[in-house]
């Protein structure tokens, strides 16, 4: 059976849309909602900082100009993102079909900058700003995607060629290091070059080499816009402006700026009212994502330092908490990433395991049992996971939730499924029993 065969529950997959090095998109169905998505197809042998930030970030991170990934579901060779589709596609198709008027290029623009802008101040670096990254939504929302080569960066280095050398910034084609913050500000402004120009400001050499010494055409574009562009287009990154800079420009005077309620500092976590039992929850959540036990994760995410897994809870909490927000407001509304338990077909049947080991161990033991068995499986982030079993045409769902004690030495395994798929479950959890 290959991963063709594996229909990810709820959704039926049609024709292909777009590839790149990494992933093959499709565009879906969602069967629960009768509404259309992206399946994106990513190939599970790419590196794993890849996985982590397709599967792990870009997931978590929540904007109104940022891709939503409503759903990670996992088979044995790919992971699929489900993505609201895109109205108009990527903005480069968009480009091939439509004209782009100055007062929608400058609502464009000034969404591209909202969402760098608060990726940079969790101190995440995109890497990959480009047109084909931005999706176009109808009444003119554009949303950025393409966190395949984003890095974390506290003091905002980072390191290496990535991204698409039309767009990247001198310091990334001729430095080992540099501040993947400016490097992406130099991106936006090639973004904003091409978005009224319809062309690149500079021209390639077998796109292999850039002369950055080129002078810059900007006829056709808007005497206001120039000089932000020009500036983002300076060859000295400490010159650049930043996102919240350009967002102060009084081109952009007209547009409210809703990233300041967003910005909520990291330093409020472990002071906040979140329940223990609700950070027990995420904190287990994450150890199964991350692969790292809850003895190890809760301090480090309780600590006086700034980190990875401390940035991750911040983003997963927030995420969290708006979802509760919106089922209540909206209690039809079950899908998404962080989604609302299964309704099942017939009489639902629940059993709870106990393991002398952490979640993050039985996870993994669990997921290696199930992927080898071909069957899909959603992230452990979703507040309500499921394993997919296709079994003569039909799909056997398992629901399941993992949670530590709270000294991280023993876990909880609760499952619910209906009476058909019963057997199926006993199957699995006896050998996880036995492999444990």
């Amino acid at each position: 059976m290959s991963d063709q065969d594996i229909i990810p529950h709820n959704y039926s997959i049609h024709s292909p849309i777009r590839k790149d090095s990494i992933s093959l998109t499709r565009a879906a169905v969602n069967l629960r909602e009768n509404s259309y998505y992206y399946a994106r197809m990513i190939n599970k042998r790419i590196p794993s900082h890849v996985i982590f930030n397709e599967t792990i970030l870009a997931p978590l991170i929540d904007h109104p100009n940022i891709t939503n990934i409503s759903e990670i579901v996992e088979t044995d060779n790919h992971v699929f993102q489900f993505i609201p589709m895109p109205e108009h596609g990527d903005m480069l198709s968009f480009f091939r079909k439509s004209e782009f008027p100055a007062h929608l290029a400058i609502k464009t623009i000034y969404q591209i900058l909202s969402a760098v802008d608060l990726l940079h101040s969790y101190r995440i670096c995109h890497r990959d700003i480009k047109p084909e990254n931005i999706f176009m939504y109808k009444h003119a929302i554009v949303k950025l995607s393409g966190f395949a080569s984003a890095s974390i960066s506290f003091d905002g280095k980072v390191s290496g060629k990535v991204g698409s050398i039309e767009y990247a910034a001198p310091e990334v084609v001729n430095h080992h290091v540099y501040n993947g913050f400016m490097a992406d500000m130099w991106s936006v402004g090639i973004t904003m070059y091409v978005i009224f120009a319809r062309r690149h400001p500079f021209t390639t050499a077998n796109n292999q080499s850039i002369d950055y010494s080129q002078k810059v055409d900007y006829s056709g574009i808007p005497h206001e816009v120039v000089p932000i562009i020009m500036a983002l287009l300076n060859v000295d990154p400490s010159k650049r402006p930043t996102a919240a800079q350009c967002k102060s420009h009084k081109l952009f005077s007209s547009f409210n700026d809703t990233n300041q309620k967003l910005k909520q500092s990291m330093s409020s976590i472990g002071h906040d009212n979140t329940k223990e039992e609700e950070t027990l929850t995420l904190i287990s959540k994450l150890s199964q994502a991350l692969d790292i036990p809850y003895s190890e994760l809760r301090p480090k995410i309780e600590s006086g330092d700034i980190n990875s897994e401390k940035l991750l809870f911040f983003l997963f909490r927030k995420r969290i908490n708006k979802e509760k927000v919106q089922t209540q407001q909206e209690p039809q509304n079950q899908s998404g990433f962080v989604a609302m338990p299964k309704t099942f077909k017939n009489a639902l049947i629940q059993k709870v395991y106990t393991y002398h080991s952490p979640t993050s161990k039985v996870y993994s033991t669990l997921h290696k049992i199930l992927l080898n068995k071909k069957v899909s499986m959603s992230t452990p982030l979703s507040e309500s996971p499921v394993i997919v079993v296709r079994s003569n045409g039909e799909d056997k769902i398992i629901s399941f939730q993992m949670t530590d004690s709270q000294d991280g030495t023993t876990s909880n395994l609760a499952l619910w499924c209906d009476i058909e798929a019963a057997g199926i479950a006993s199957q699995l959890f006896q050998q996880l029993r036995e492999s444990l």
